[in-house]
């Protein structure tokens, strides 16, 4: 199973910092890692991050993508921006369908996925270095998400299947489902009296 290195490139914003801290908290990252950081990881970033601030205070900086990806096996952009000019090709990917794509490949070693800059992304020079570009399918007319909003279906994509919830006894069927109901509203409302 793959290993995921998460690498923000130069972030613009203390608030998506905090939210990208605590957002990799909760689908179990241990480690932030950020590309020349164009804010500090001050007061806002901490508020932001809640639980997640030892992510913060332990993020790897890199001077540049090449030191952030050295030892990754596998190089992945992520991108809404399908066009940009005729010099690069682009033909990502959607996120679930990398999902899968690791999994029928069955990708080893560490998994390099990059999230660019709030306000254009990653540049042409950066999308060269990625072995693939993924997606997230978005309405046409407005394709980019809020960076955190993507690092978050990005995690969830790629970590659920290991988060999987066990159910141990089926799920009841409807008319229990209508009895447990009424029998919730009697006891409601006598407790009313």
């Amino acid at each position: 199973m793959a290993k995921f290195r998460f690498i923000l490139v130069e972030p613009l914003y203390e608030a998506n910092l905090g939210a990208a801290a605590r957002l990799l908290a909760n689908f179990g990252q241990k480690q932030m890692h950020l590309v020349n950081p164009d804010c500090h990881l001050g007061f806002t970033a901490t508020m932001h991050a809640k639980h997640a601030k030892n992510l913060l205070k332990k993020a790897k900086i890199y001077k540049n993508i090449k030191s952030a990806i050295k030892g990754c096996s596998l190089i992945v952009g992520t991108t809404g921006v399908k066009v940009r000019n005729k010099t690069t090709v682009r033909h990502p990917l959607s996120i679930k369908k990398f999902s899968q794509y690791l999994q029928e490949q069955r990708i080893k070693g560490e998994v390099a996925i990059l999230f660019g800059r709030e306000g254009i992304g990653l540049n042409e020079d950066e999308i060269a270095m990625c072995d693939l570009l993924v997606t997230i399918p978005t309405d046409k007319k407005y394709p980019i998400l809020n960076l955190t909003h993507a690092i978050a279906i990005v995690l969830y994509e790629l970590t659920a299947r290991s988060r999987q919830i066990r159910h141990t006894k089926k799920l009841p069927a409807k008319n229990e489902f209508a009895y447990l109901k009424n029998l919730i509203s009697k006891l409601v409302n006598e407790s009313k009296e």
